[in-house]
């Protein structure tokens, strides 16, 4: 059994502040460069330049609940970090001396694997940290601050990964419990089975290999301009045509593509929209398009979010708003089989349906999610290819960022007993999410023989979740242009299993993926055995 090694924080005692810290007025906005432009100490990694500062902030409400602040810079000898509160910035920007709440350096140099600070405040306000680096030397840093009152303002509304439950916004935690009773998984009547499509499993897995069921390919493909807005029966594609939208509301049918043929999306809707039970998907090409107004935009996991910054506010619709691919929508036992979706924001989705499976996709060059399964139970989805599913943007704060803008290629909340078994991912901002924060559940998935590379921000990110499996993964560099990954995994506020097959080999070690996930919530979280 392997248990989370659990970091001994180093408590160093305050020391006054070295000398007076002055704001530069002719610094450059970009993120961090001031306390105005504040990062999020949200965990993620950030390029430290030599000699220089870092800024962050952070809300806190001033209810005298603790907040903990936590420096990960892995065996720098040199760092140091300082905290502020806002009459302390004020000070600072009337140019009156002043020295911060503390400073904490290392003891003689000596490296340990953390800096800590501990505090609590009878004021509301943003609290401010710097952090700098006084060597010659490039360091990354991750840097945290835990509280039940303490957020960041530009992350409301977003689902952040390394941010403690009760942060999450109310608006997506409602849109995602809002689960209608999902259609029963019934089976294809046997008299229309014409062929089908075998799906061999791995044993260790521990889920039986199955079979999709097709009915008989149309003698005569549709034309393009003869295919209905509605699909009710068994069609075929033709040859070099391009298709509008469509949607296929029959039940017990199969759509069949053509190498040729392609279904032009537009944006912020789906190529094809799969309402249908027993509906089979089969070969087809969807070029996907994007909205213009969502290319440089942070994106939105759930159906909706609620925004409050100085950059941005309101709501916005999420999820399967941005539109993509293909959407299975409300339904059971389709599959989307041998498909290519390329150029909008999702590949293929599966919303609020059971026993959907999703099997030998290439699902690439995408700017949100190649699999995107919201409230979406006993899900296979196998052996498909999620490569380049990345972006930057511009976020709510206001600061661009060059990838990992919410992307993923297989990304799921509220999925649960599903197989994501056999697939390939390559340059994704995470290749495999799974969220279970805000009141939703994403639990007992089964992650086996998946292959991950130059994943920007983690290969595995699992987070608020419980029983959740891992065995015979790949997290490794791009082999094409030695990029590494980032973080093998991410395991904020989960339990969950690790096998003895897995083969972690990113920048930053298993070790340090499980002790960083630790430290960064107050939920419990664990690797124990398979």
């Amino acid at each position: 059994m392997k248990t989370l090694v659990q970091c001994a924080p180093l408590w160093l005692a305050l020391i006054f502040f070295l000398g007076p810290l002055t704001l530069g007025a002719e610094g450059k906005h970009t993120a961090g460069s001031t306390p105005e432009f504040g990062l999020p100490p949200d965990g993620v990694p950030r390029p430290l330049s030599p000699y220089s500062t870092l800024w962050f902030q952070f809300q806190y409400r001033g209810d005298r609940t603790p907040i903990e602040i936590r420096l990960l810079d892995g065996l720098a000898p040199d760092i140091q970090f300082a905290v502020y509160t806002p009459e302390l910035m004020e000070k600072i920007q009337r140019g009156e001396p002043h020295k911060p709440i503390g400073q904490m350096v290392r003891a003689n140099g000596e490296p340990a694997r953390d800096l800590s600070w501990a505090g609590k405040f009878p004021n509301s306000g943003k609290y401010y940290v710097a952090v700098q680096n006084p060597s010659a030397l490039t360091r990354s840093i991750r840097l945290l601050a835990m509280g039940t009152a303490v957020e960041f303002p530009h992350t409301t509304g977003i689902s952040n990964a390394e941010q403690p439950k009760q942060n999450q916004p109310a608006a997506a935690a409602q849109a995602s419990r809002d689960v209608s009773a999902q259609p029963p998984a019934s089976a294809m009547p046997a008299h229309l089975i014409a062929n089908a499509v075998w799906v061999e499993l791995p044993g260790y897995v521990g889920a039986a290999s199955f079979s999709i069921p097709l009915t008989a390919r149309p003698a005569r493909c549709t034309p393009a301009n003869a295919m209905p807005a509605n699909v009710t029966r068994s069609v075929l594609l033709c040859p070099n045509e391009t298709y509008a939208p469509f949607r296929v509301t029959g039940s017990n049918l199969t759509v069949y593509g053509d190498p040729t043929a392609l279904v032009q999306g537009a944006p912020r809707g789906f190529g094809i929209t799969v309402t249908g039970n027993n509906v089979a998907i089969v070969g087809v090409r969807v070029a996907a398009a994007t909205q213009l107004t969502d290319v440089n935009t942070w994106l939105c996991l759930y159906e909706a979010c609620t925004y409050d910054t100085i950059y941005q506010k309101g709501a916005v619709r999420g999820g399967i708003g941005y539109g993509g691919g293909i959407l299975l929508q409300n339904n059971s036992n389709t599959a989307v089989i041998h498909s290519t979706v390329w150029g909008g924001t999702i590949g293929v989705a599966s919303m609020r349906s059971t026993n959907n499976k999703i099997v030998g996709n290439n699902l690439s060059n995408l700017n949100g999610w190649g699999v995107y399964l919201m409230s979406a139970n006993n899900t296979f989805v196998v052996n498909n290819t999620l490569n380049d599913v990345n972006r930057g943007c511009t976020g709510p704060d206001g600061f661009f960022y060059q990838s990992g803008c919410e992307s993923a290629g297989f990304a799921c909340a509220g999925c649960q007993h599903s197989i994501i078994v056999g697939n390939t991912c390559t340059r994704a901002g995470n290749c495999y999410y799974a969220d279970g924060l805000g009141g939703i559940k994403s639990n007992a998935n089964r992650f086996f023989n998946n292959y991950c590379a130059a994943a920007s921000n983690n290969c595995f990110e699992v987070t608020y979740t419980q029983g959740n499996q891992f065995d015979y993964n790949i997290a490794t560099a791009d082999p094409a242009t030695g990029t590494n990954c980032a973080y093998p995994f991410w395991i904020s506020g989960s339990i969950v299993q690790f096998g003895k097959h897995n083969d972690w080999a990113c920048t930053h070690s298993q070790k340090r993926a499980e002790e960083e996930s630790k430290i960064s919530t107050l939920e419990p979280t664990e690797v124990r055995g398979l």
